[in-house]
């Protein structure tokens, strides 16, 4: 018998995984399977403005992050865009059409924070 496992950890991340379950009188020989990587099954969370938000939710943006840390950021959660792409969806997206996050300028950086 297969069993599936999913498992949601605090930041949202979802793993999952499968392995064999024995039948009753023989002997277990199967062992768990490799978990896989993070899964984003929401539909909140697809292309970079989804990952932008997955961020928001996170509570990232809750201290000032610049565009390249946000550009890691969505690296480390599997999100692939231009330091470019991340910038301008910030802008556009998020400070000016959503009015999510705000941003302002810390020694010649802009910098951008929840807006409260």
């Amino acid at each position: 018998m297969k069993i599936r496992i999913s498992i949601i950890n605090d930041q949202g991340k979802q793993y999952e995984g499968t392995f064999d379950l024995p039948l009753k009188g023989s002997s277990p020989t199967d062992e768990i399977g490799d978990i896989s990587q993070p899964t984003k099954s929401n539909k909140l969370y697809k292309g970079l403005v989804g990952g932008i938000t997955l961020l928001i939710n996170n509570g990232f943006f809750n201290n000032p992050k610049t565009a390249n840390e946000v550009h890691t950021e969505l690296k480390k959660e599997t999100y692939y865009y231009s330091i470019q792409s991340v910038d301008s969806s910030l802008r556009k997206d998020f400070v000016s059409r959503k009015k999510k996050l705000s941003r302002s300028e810390e020694d010649k950086v802009w910098k951008y924070v929840i807006r409260k």
